[in-house]
């Protein structure tokens, strides 16, 4: 793994997420980085929000989503550290 840092392969940063992933859940959650993004979090805290109910349930599914995954890559980061860091 350090031959692939060294290289320049690999990125190692003391973020949660990539930039890519951020950038992708800016895209879907706000108006900061992307003039075409859907910016879900902006339409419902702000209560700008269609009463369309197929679209309220896209979001809905999209926010479900991305609440189940955070949990998911916090520990995926927690098991290769501790296995980063036994030796």
């Amino acid at each position: 793994m350090d031959r692939l840092i060294a290289e320049g392969l690999l990125n190692v940063s003391d973020k949660l997420f990539t930039k890519d992933e951020v950038s992708c859940l800016n895209f879907h959650l706000n108006m900061k980085e992307f003039s075409n993004s859907k910016g879900r979090r902006n339409k419902y805290m702000h209560g700008s929000y269609e009463q369309d109910t197929k679209q309220q349930q896209v979001d809905y599914l999209y926010f479900l989503r991305t609440t189940i995954l955070i949990p998911i890559k916090l520990r995926d980061d927690a098991v290769l550290k501790r296995r980063w860091f036994s030796d």
